[in-house]
This record gives C-alpha cells, sequence and structure tokens, in this order.
C-alpha cells in the first residue's frame, strides 16, 4: 500500500542525469578555479545579452501520481522574451574547439524541461530553446537553437518524469515498509547491560534535541547497539554510522543484523575505499571493461540489488561483476538508497572525498554516529591539512616532461619556487610569499584543465598531482586562519600547511546533520576531545562507569623499567622476561603491545631463544584483512599452552577486535604510546606552549595514553570476562600520564619480576 501525499524535491540538472544516463563513466577532475571561470563566462553571457534577455530565473513545477508529489525546480540561465516570442537560453562552457561541438541529450534534455515549466507558467504554445556554448580560451560563442511547441514539450517531459517516478515508486514503498518495521522494534536482547540505558535515552535526548553528545563508555559495554538502536527508531532520512578503519565495519554490521531478526527493515551498505574493491588491474577508469557502458548497465544492477537489505562489500562486488560495474562507483550509487550507511569518516568529513550528493548543498536529516571517536582529532588535522613536497614536485615533473612538456614547464615553475624558499633558509613564509606561490599552482592547474578538456586522458601520476595541487590551493584560500601553522621545512623543500586545531572546521561539517554522536571507550581527557571535536555551547557530555566487576581486571604497572628511546637497548631481556611470567602463571592469550616494529623485533628475538615452550605469533607490516583475521583465528579457548600475540601500538590490533571470554587473558603494554616525534607533532606542541599551555600533552601525551587504553580494552569485554593488564615503562607513574588513565583502572606497582609473579598469581587465584 503506498503511503499518502508523500512529497519530495529534486532539481531539473538531477532528474535528466538520472533518467537519460547511458554511456562510460569517466574521470573529468576539475579544479575550483575552473568553476569559478565558468560562472564568470555564464555571467558575461548574460551581460552581453539584448534588452528583453533575463538571466538566472528561477522555475519549479510539482509532478503528481499515485499520491506523490515530486518538486521540479532549477534555474534556467536566461529567458529573452521579443515580439516575435520566447527563448530559453541553457548556457555550457567549454574547451573543445567549437567546430567539433556536437549536442547533448542531456543538455537538451535540462533545456526543455525549463521550457516546458515556463510555457505552463505563461501559457505558450510554443518556443524556442538554445544551447550556447561558451570557449574558455576564444571566449567564442557557439548556438544551436529548436523550437517546440508545448504539447511536445508536454510528450518529452511526462516521459521523463514518468521514468522517474518509476524508481521513485519503489523507494516510497520501501520507506513505508521500514518505517511500520520501526515502529514495532524492539531492543535485540532480553537483558541491557549497565549504562546502556542510559547511553539510549542520551542519545535519543540528542536527537530530539538537534545537538551533538560527547558519550564515553567503557569497552564492551555494547556502545555500537546502543548507539544505532535509538537512532532507527528514530531515523527520518539517513545513518551514517562513521569509523576510523575497515575493521570497524564488521561490529555495526552484526548489530544490524541482529535488528533485522527482530524484525527491522533496513538497507545498509557499507563503503570501502575503492583500492580494496577494484576489479581494474591497471586503475586507470577511462580503461576500464567496468567503466565503459557503465551507466547503460547500472540501472540493471541497483534493481539487482534493491532485492535484498544487507549491501556489504562482498555482495556489491558480487553484483558490480555480474553487471559489469565499477563496485567502487556502484555503491556510490547504492548510498542514495541506503539507510544506513557505513564508512570511513573521510566520506563525511574529508574536503577532498567526502560525498557530495548528501553534503555538497543543504543540510538533510542524517545522522552521524563517530565510532572510536578519539581518533577523529588527529584524521581531522590530516583531512583539513595540505603540503607541497619538493621531492614530489621534481618527481612529477621527471616523468611527464617528455609527453607533457607545456605542463611540466608550469610544474618546474613550482620546484623553482620551493628552490628559493630553501635557499632563503627561513622556515616562515608571508602572506605575499603564499599568494605568489599560489598564482603559480593555478597556472600549473589550469594547463592540465585544458588539457583534460579538449584531450582528455593524463597519466595517473599527474592526476594525482593535480589533485594534491588542488587540495592545497583549497586549503590555503578557504580554510587557513589561526587554527593553521604555515611551515616550510628548509632541510627537504616541504611546505605544509598543517591544521592544529580542526575544532571550527569540524563544526561546518557536523552542522550538515540533523545530530551527532560521538563515542568511545577512550574519549579522554574528555575536555581535550570536545575542545578539538567542535564542541558547541548546546552539547552535552556523557561519561559512564566500567559496568563490570573490579575483582575481573587486574591492572599492573612496571614503573622500573625505563623505555624510553634512549634507554631502550636496556630494556629488552627485561621486557621478555616480564611478558614470560604473565603467560606462564595462567595458560591463555596474550598480546605484547610494542611502540615499533623495532623494539618489537629486538625483544621477540631474545623471547625465543630463552622462552621457546611458549607460543608466539608476531604482526608483519602491511598486513590485509585476510591476514588479521587468520592471525585472530590462533586465539581460541582452551589452548593447551600459553600464545603470545607480538603485534604494534597503534595498529590494525589495538582497535575493532572483539576477542570474548577465554580468547584473550591480558594484555603486556610497553611504552605509553607516544607518537613518533616529527616536524607535524612538534608544529602541535610548539602552537600550544606559545599560548602558555600544554604542548607535549596535546601533541604527544594524551594521543599515545588513547593508544593504551584502547590496547588494555582488548581484555574486559563482557561482565564475565576476567583478564590483566601489564604496562611497563616508569613515565605510567607520572603526570601527565598517570592522571589520563580511567576511573575505573586501580593499578598495582610492581617492582621485579618475581613481585610481578606473585601478585599475578594472587589475581588469578582470587575466589568469584
Amino acid at each position: 500500500m503506498m503511503p499518502k501525499n508523500y512529497s519530495t524535491k529534486i532539481s531539473v540538472r538531477e532528474l535528466v542525469e538520472f533518467v537519460l544516463r547511458s554511456g562510460d563513466l569517466r574521470h573529468t577532475p576539475m579544479s575550483k578555479n575552473r568553476l569559478t571561470d565558468a560562472i564568470t563566462a555564464h555571467t558575461l553571457l548574460q551581460e552581453q545579452s539584448p534588452e528583453g534577455y533575463i538571466p538566472e530565473v528561477s522555475l519549479k513545477y510539482i509532478f503528481e501520481q499515485d499520491d506523490m508529489f515530486l518538486q521540479v525546480q532549477g534555474r534556467a540561465d536566461g529567458i529573452y522574451t521579443t515580439e516575435e516570442g520566447v527563448l530559453i537560453d541553457e548556457i555550457k562552457t567549454t574547451y573543445v574547439p567549437l567546430e567539433k561541438i556536437q549536442t547533448n541529450e542531456v543538455h537538451w534534455a535540462q533545456a526543455k524541461m525549463y521550457a516546458f515549466i515556463y510555457a505552463h507558467e505563461q501559457d505558450l504554445s510554443q518556443l524556442e530553446v538554445r544551447l550556447s556554448y561558451f570557449h574558455m580560451e576564444t571566449k567564442e560563442t557557439r548556438y544551436f537553437v529548436e523550437t517546440f511547441s508545448l504539447e511536445s514539450l508536454c510528450s518529452f517531459v511526462e516521459g521523463i518524469v514518468g521514468e522517474y517516478f518509476h524508481w521513485l515508486k519503489k523507494k516510497v514503498l520501501w520507506l513505508e515498509k521500514r518505517q511500520q518495521s520501526v515502529h514495532s522494534l524492539s531492543f535485540p536482547f532480553k537483558k541491557m547491560r549497565q549504562g546502556q540505558q542510559q547511553l539510549i535515552d542520551a542519545v535519543t535526548d540528542c536527537i530530539e534535541n538537534k545537538t551533538k553528545i560527547f558519550a564515553q563508555a567503557p569497552t564492551g559495554i555494547g556502545k555500537t547497539i546502543a548507539t544505532l538502536y535509538p537512532a532507527i527508531k528514530n531515523i527520518d532520512d539517513k545513518i551514517f554510522y562513521l569509523t576510523a578503519k575497515n575493521t570497524g565495519h564488521q561490529i555495526p554490521m552484526q548489530s544490524l543484523d541482529k535488528l533485522r531478526e527482530c524484525g527491522l527493515k533496513c538497507k545498509s551498505i557499507v563503503i570501502t575505499a575503492k583500492d580494496k574493491v577494484c576489479f581494474c588491474e591497471t586503475k586507470d577508469i577511462n580503461n576500464c571493461d567496468f567503466t565503459i557502458g557503465y551507466f547503460d548497465r547500472v540501472n540493471d544492477g541497483l534493481s539487482n540489488m534493491l532485492e535484498c537489505d544487507d549491501w556489504s562489500a562482498d555482495n556489491i562486488k558480487d553484483c558490480a561483476q555480474k553487471y559489469r560495474l565499477c563496485p567502487y562507483e556502484f555503491s556510490l550509487e547504492l548510498s542514495l538508497w541506503a539507510d544506513c550507511v557505513i564508512c570511513d569518516y573521510n566520506y563525511v568529513f574529508d574536503p577532498r572525498v567526502y560525498l557530495r550528493r548528501f553534503f555538497q548543498n543543504a543540510k538533510g536529516n542524517y545522522y552521524f554516529l563517530i565510532d572510536e571517536a578519539h581518533n577523529l582529532i588527529e584524521r581531522a588535522r590530516s583531512m583539513f591539512s595540505a603540503q607541497l613536497e619538493k621531492k614530489t614536485v621534481l618527481e612529477v615533473r621527471r616523468a611527464i616532461k617528455d609527453h607533457y612538456p607545456t605542463i611540466a614547464k608550469k610544474i618546474y615553475k613550482i620546484n623553482t619556487f620551493l628552490l628559493q624558499l630553501k635557499k632563503r633558509g627561513e622556515n616562515d613564509i608571508d602572506d605575499d610569499m603564499l599568494q605568489e606561490l599560489l598564482g603559480t599552482i593555478q597556472e600549473a592547474c589550469d594547463q592540465v584543465d585544458s588539457y583534460i578538456s579538449q584531450k582528455g586522458e593524463l597519466p595517473n601520476i599527474l592526476i594525482d598531482f593535480y589533485f594534491s595541487l588542488i587540495t592545497f590551493s583549497r586549503v590555503a584560500n578557504e580554510f587557513l586562519d589561526d587554527n593553521y601553522c604555515v611551515h616550510f621545512e628548509v632541510q627537504n623543500g616541504n611546505l605544509y600547511l598543517w591544521c592544529i586545531n580542526p575544532s571550527d572546521l569540524l563544526q561546518k561539517s557536523f552542522a550538515k546533520a540533523h545530530s551527532s554522536v560521538l563515542f568511545s571507550a577512550t574519549l579522554a581527557p574528555i575536555d581535550y576531545c570536545k575542545r578539538f571535536l567542535g564542541e558547541k555551547e548546546q552539547d552535552v557530555s556523557l561519561q559512564l562507569p566500567s559496568p563490570f566487576p573490579a575483582i575481573n581486571f587486574g591492572l599492573f604497572v612496571a614503573g622500573n623499567i625505563d623505555t624510553s628511546f634512549r634507554y631502550r637497548h636496556l630494556s629488552y631481556e627485561k621486557i621478555a622476561d616480564y611478558v614470560a611470567t604473565v603467560s606462564q602463571i595462567k595458560t591463555g592469550n596474550y598480546l605484547a603491545f610494542f611502540p615499533s616494529y623495532a623494539y618489537l623485533s629486538k625483544v621477540i628475538e631474545i623471547f625465543r631463544e630463552k622462552y621457546s615452550h611458549i607460543d608466539l605469533l608476531e604482526q608483519q607490516r602491511n598486513m590485509d584483512d585476510e591476514q588479521r583475521k587468520e592471525f585472530l583465528q590462533n586465539f581460541t579457548p582452551n589452548n593447551k599452552q600459553s600464545l603470545v600475540g607480538f603485534v604494534v601500538l597503534g595498529g590494525i590490533f589495538s582497535e575493532g577486535i572483539d576477542l570474548v571470554g577465554d580468547r584473550i587473558s591480558g594484555v603486556v603494554n610497553i611504552g605509553v604510546g607516544l607518537p613518533q616525534i616529527g616536524t607535524k607533532r612538534n608544529l602541535i606542541r610548539d602552537y600550544f606552549n606559545e599560548r602558555q599551555e600544554n604542548g607535549f600533552a596535546y601533541a604527544y601525551a594524551y594521543p599515545g595514553m588513547n593508544r593504551v587504553m584502547q590496547a588494555a580494552g582488548r581484555v574486559i569485554r563482557t561482565e564475565k570476562d576476567i583478564g590483566i593488564v601489564l604496562l611497563i615503562g616508569r613515565r605510567f607513574e607520572q603526570s601527565p600520564y598517570k592522571e589520563t588513565m580511567p576511573s575505573h583502572w586501580y593499578p598495582h606497582r610492581v617492582y621485579n619480576e618475581e613481585n610481578l609473579s606473585r601478585l599475578i598469581k594472587s589475581f588469578w587465584e582470587y575466589p568469584r
């Protein structure tokens, strides 16, 4: 049964592009300057038009079918009225030589739609439609004009709108089914964990009040279902479940499956990075069997996928393979039809790759659920920053100079500028120097734009560099303010536009949603996190205590070992002995987290030699999802002898893994997890030190302790779990590290290996 009086809006351009899409999927990058030039060209043509020409005329028309109301709206570039009649003008800009211009079906459709609406409004029996193609370099224009009767326009529009209503009906029927299931949906577990109801209520209030909430809740409390459930119960348009890593996709998918078992009708999609799903070995979108003819087949694939609700990466790839579609682009198409989109942070926040189909213009009734939100601070800094590397400039220029000499010359001018800065020998550059560089960058981008418009294809190395130049220009022109540091690194000739405080820019992204929920087990210190994650006055925070018995968690701190870089070489054997002590007292599975592969390598070499009877696994560099999965499959309950996994802190085993019960007995963490010292970290430190704040804590200590707390969170996942955490390093007994520890951590001090052995034995033998 169709719901009554469903109404929606669509632009003229979106309507005709959806219905009439056909042919190949093409990669057509375009700099912002080119878009600005196109607007200028429109204005120029409009200003040169004769009297009676009215530019930018807003038009709209409401179509009705089966209790569905579709408002089609847009702006005609120009309407010219004379005694002879009316002309609808549609202006297009191009770099293609005018003599080679061929009219485009979609361009005609757009203009004819405006003509229909205007003819209907003004009761005209016929009118002219003109396509005006303006050449961006020669400034010349070529015109195509046709006359259409209202009757022919009505017939054309009826076909376009009728086809769109066919798809709209599918959507409306689904929304009715979804809302009926939501209305009767109950929480999928008979018993809630302590704190879950409080979190559900807080998220519900956040949605009702259209605010953000910062929620810190211990690992294992069930944060995913406690945020998803109230969001779904209040769903209007779409939910975006955002994660820092692909490994974070599994838990929300499982939670949605659980809700579906309770009757929920919800189409969910996982958007996976292009490189992970691409079928094309060359990664060349312009020469790929899955992009050639893409738009001729995409609707067939879409119809097929609408028959199921779980659009996992594997399901999307299977359907894309069947219909010969680019799986990545197909997933973006499907996201328009999804109720819940599970994806990486960058699809919402990153100005380079965010989903423009949702966030380009108007605010939507979207809910953002940001998992492991502590990660967003560092990710946002990177998303809103830009850099220009002299080495890369030279590599690109060297790669293209023989085949694209004109573009290469423009790129060499960028290198010359960086070389001048290097000879100058100063870290700071003033506004005039930056503007001069931006002008040089724009010249290079314009040259690439012109080439693409006329001849099309360019090598990937140049396209990637072109995008980096666009990013640099955009950051400099749109974002750069007191929250940034402009720094030239004299030694290597790199120029950084480094975002120190992303709060203001994140606020603008959050403004595109109805409500946002930022949650993590380690949103700590909470004031630090809120400051950098775009807190506004009306936002709220929630800190939940651990719901699990304190006697089930043993925390031990070995402050007698110095893990700092200077004295690290003295700690290798002691750490190997401590790891062995932990794993031998109780047979079980353990993870030992190290601050680097180098540190891990030194300790594991000694461990293998001294404790060959203990099984071990070693994390390898660049492990993919399948290798990670195989690694964790070794962590089975009831092993006959202990297993120790040697892994890197902050890596793929620190977050997003769920080793419940006897699959893990403990974690050993070596060092406070400080990020690697480098230019960008030091810029953050110095920025806040200059403002009389604790720059070291912001740049190093807090991010490091977040890694430590995440690693420790692998141990206790349910109220029945029992396990230990051993923190090794003298800094754990110092500020600000000690003060950053969660309130439910009660550390026992370790003095030596014998003392550690007694403490751990006592913990495991304690009656529960």
